[in-house]
């Protein structure tokens, strides 16, 4: 991720740190930057740690939280559950999440 946003957002293009690995010219990689920025219009993006910092080395929990807080988002707007999450003053968690979370306490 930080060498997309650094492609978002250094000038010149040919100074990102992505740059030299594109094989393109720089007026390809400004159309590409283009592109990139269009796609990402009016979309909420969320920066997390990389779940692969290393080769057969997966790190999930912090991408894990993230969607999880997005997932239970949703599901509470949807529901209507900001009261019942009041009301149990603790955490929410989808089944899948709350069951790995017992096992590892376990």
């Amino acid at each position: 991720m930080q060498y997309l946003l650094d492609f978002l957002q250094t000038n010149p293009i040919n100074k990102t740190k992505i740059y030299p690995f594109l094989r393109c010219t720089k007026e390809e990689a400004l159309i590409l930057r283009y592109f990139c920025q269009e796609i990402l219009k009016g979309k909420k993006t969320y920066i997390c740690e990389n779940v692969m910092p290393k080769l057969d080395v997966a790190n999930l929990e912090p991408v894990q939280a993230v969607i999880r807080e997005l997932f239970l988002g949703q599901i509470i707007q949807a529901k209507g559950l900001s009261h019942a999450e009041q009301l149990v003053q603790g955490i929410l968690m989808p089944t899948p999440a709350a069951v790995l979370t017992a096992m590892q306490l376990l």
